[in-house]
């Protein structure tokens, strides 16, 4: 298989009919019959209360280890393989704890190229975080009027897909291989809540797939709470949109409020600021897939971390060749809890154009993190959004259709903005005019959603 750059890659991948990756020698009842692909959100041990020194230690140490993984300097994302090697950091051990609590001992996978691919998101992004060293106005590809996709990733996270990143450029942008599960596991309480949307993307073309014509739109919301773990299918658009708050409500949360900071120390301060910030550890887990250039966390890093009892990398690689684990009480996960663990409790919305959800409102965000000029255009039920956050932090929303076929059928994403790099496949129209007309398409389409939606009783309104 040739790359773009028209270098050749030597890939071996072996796809099912959902376009999950399966090894040469899966049964049809073995892996994708075995695993829990449905959203869902659970309670991990750090979700226990923190009132006790111990306990408070330990999130702090977290929170320091995550402000470490995030530096701009260091790889994106970190590879831990699910088996043949020990965890040698906290962090690292939380990620395998993931692929155990997701992944039954009965699947059917290759375990050489399985595993968890995890990282860090930090919002406000510190100094040295990756958001505020790489998204900058001056970057690679910035166009005029990107301010609106930097300011949702400001405070949360764009709309995209999990997927092998590097695989994806190398094929031209257009080869999608996502991870099986995807996870968010929330360090912190505050900010935007991640949003799962059932769109998918096509493995080989990169064309947007709506929900098959017999299964309706959904979302599942997820409202941030300490020590809770969602979980959803790999291959699922998601986000954490920022304006689902209230304005300036997390710029509230983020305040240190006065006198917590009084009388402490530098060291103390910043751990002070660490816990206003919100702070998601993210697990992939890839089966009979490795992610292309994703390793392991960095030996020479490791003694940078709280959670690692190593004096220097070697002493670490010693460590390792020895066969012994470095943490040894659980983190998240216990092996033996997937049936134990307490599941975090859903309010479930079901919408239609003769079944309004109260107090609704139409977004538009933007489609982040490929390059893409495109938006989705989605209705929330705002009210329910909020009942849920309040009641138990998780809500599961239905756009269903009418019996007379009328209602929400698909989440239109719509073009916007063009290219100015190119002409027009006709070659008389200039990039210039072929922008124009976008828009214009694009003003069109989104004031035909705002007639449906007040038609439907649905209101733009601030929240």
């Amino acid at each position: 298989m040739s790359s773009a750059e028209g270098q050749s890659v030597e890939l071996q991948l072996c796809l099912d009919g959902e376009g999950r990756t399966v090894s040469a020698e899966h049964k049809p009842d073995g892996t994708s019959n075995a695993i829990d692909y449905s959203s869902k959100a659970v309670m991990s041990e750090l979700s226990s209360p923190i009132d006790i020194t111990e306990r408070r230690e330990i999130m702090d140490d977290l929170l320091f280890d995550a402000e470490i993984a995030d530096c701009g300097l260091l790889p994106r994302t970190f590879w831990m393989p699910c088996e043949g090697r020990k965890a040698q950091c906290r962090l690292e051990k939380m990620a395998l704890e993931v692929f155990r609590h997701h992944v039954p001992v009965e699947c059917n996978y290759d375990a050489a190229t399985s595993g968890a691919e995890w990282w860090v998101q930090i919002r406000p992004s510190p100094p040295a975080g990756r958001y505020s060293m790489h998204a900058k106005d001056d970057s690679p590809g910035a166009r005029e009027g990107d301010n609106q996709q930097e300011d949702m990733s400001k405070k949360g996270i764009s709309y995209h897909w999990d997927k092998d990143e590097d695989l994806r450029l190398m094929m031209g942008g257009t080869m999608n291989i996502h991870p099986h599960i995807s996870t968010v596991t929330y360090l912190t309480d505050l900010g935007a809540p991640t949003v799962v949307l059932n769109h998918r993307v096509d493995n080989l073309t990169g064309e947007y797939l709506s929900p098959p014509s017999n299964s309706d739109p959904e979302a599942f919301v997820s409202w941030p709470s300490r020590g809770k773990h969602l979980s959803f299918d790999g291959r699922y658009l998601h986000a954490a949109p920022g304006d689902l708050m209230d304005i300036g409500e997390f710029e509230e949360q983020c305040r240190i409020k006065e006198g917590k900071a009084e009388g402490k120390s530098g060291k103390e301060v910043t751990t002070v600021k660490r816990r206003h910030r919100r702070v998601t550890f993210l697990v992939n887990i890839w089966l009979n897939h490795k992610p292309f250039n994703v390793e392991p966390f960095p030996e020479g890093m490791l003694d940078k971390l709280s959670g690692s009892l190593c004096g220097s990398s070697e002493e670490c690689s010693k460590i390792a060749i020895d066969g012994n684990n470095i943490i040894m009480e659980p983190i998240l996960f216990a092996e033996t809890s997937r049936s134990d663990v307490k599941r975090s409790p859903t309010l479930e919305s079901v919408i239609s154009s003769q079944k309004p959800a109260p107090e609704s409102r139409m977004f538009v965000w933007p489609m982040g993190g490929s390059g893409s000029d495109e938006f989705l255009h989605v209705i929330m039920p705002m009210k329910r959004i909020r009942a849920g956050k309040e009641s138990c932090g998780n809500i599961s929303i239905k756009w269903k259709a009418d019996n007379g076929g009328n209602g929400f059928t698909s989440l239109p994403i719509i073009k916007k903005r063009c290219s100015t790099s190119s002409k027009s496949e006709g070659g008389n129209k200039d990039a210039e005019q072929v922008c124009v007309e976008a828009n214009e398409e694009h003003n069109v389409a989104a004031h035909e959603l705002e007639e449906d939606c007040e038609k439907s009783s649905f209101k733009r309104q601030k929240i």
